[in-house]
């Protein structure tokens, strides 16, 4: 698979990790700068009163799951809802659950509506943080590189499916963002990563791990700042357009 978006100025430097040119960022963000970022775990928060499990870290939200026997990633649950957060859609919207639930490779989610809710409205706090707080939930800095890489991916790809949910008119740079961070999603395709060159193991490698993490860190900050944006530039319900629109 080709990957072939521009490369402004802005782009981050993730040689050794992906190929530089695969991602691109289409304008300055908005969001100040913080310098480089320390962490991708969640800030620690309360939960709404409404959900009785206070899920804040991705180690917790896997343990609700499986508590709830749903066999759902927690990193892909809450990139999913992040997209569709940031393209309007809430669970206010009729088919808000069915989507949730496509993105989810058709997970049942019927009779987890409230817990689904309450999770999204976690999201969307977060999202709307003028703190600036909003983190991809991803697994704890302790785990190996190459599990954490795979945890970006599948969040990335919740979100981009989250966020395409429903057709709507797409700037050219946000046009760039969502395919920025679709080539973030292959992280998790083997067949793309050999392509790329890139080797899993090698994400592991103490020799590397310095460079590998600071990669993996732009990636994170990357997608974080991304997500932010989006939310406040598509925040209103999305209008439905024409056939040939742009999804």
């Amino acid at each position: 698979m080709k990957w072939t978006v521009s490369k402004p100025p802005q782009a981050p430097d993730v040689q050794g990790f992906l190929p530089v040119d695969t991602l691109a960022v289409g304008r300055p963000s908005p969001c100040r700068s913080q310098g480089r970022v320390l962490a991708c775990t969640p800030p620690l928060r309360p939960l709404s009163e409404r959900f009785p499990v206070a899920i804040i870290t991705h180690e917790q939200l896997t343990a609700r799951l499986q508590a709830l026997a749903l066999p759902l990633a927690a990193d892909a649950l809450h990139g999913t809802l992040a997209g569709l957060a940031c393209a309007g859609i809430g669970p206010e919207s009729a088919d808000w659950l069915d989507q949730l639930s496509e993105c989810l490779d058709g997970a049942e989610l019927d009779n987890h509506r409230e817990a689904m809710a309450a999770l999204q409205e976690l999201v969307e706090r977060d999202l709307a943080d003028s703190d600036l707080g909003f983190q991809p939930m991803l697994p704890d800095g302790d785990e190996f590189l190459s599990v954490r890489a795979g945890a970006l991916a599948r969040w990335s790809e919740g979100f981009v499916c989250g966020f395409v949910a429903v057709q709507r008119e797409l700037s050219s740079e946000d046009r760039e963002v969502l395919d920025d961070i679709a080539a973030i999603s292959q992280l998790d395709d083997e067949a793309s990563l050999a392509e790329a060159g890139i080797n899993r193991s090698e994400l592991n490698n103490p020799a590397n791990a310095d460079d590998n993490e600071r990669d993996f860190m732009e990636l994170c900050e990357y997608v974080r700042l991304a997500a932010m944006d989006l939310y406040r530039e598509n925040r209103s319900p999305a209008e439905p357009v024409a056939d040939g629109g742009v999804a």
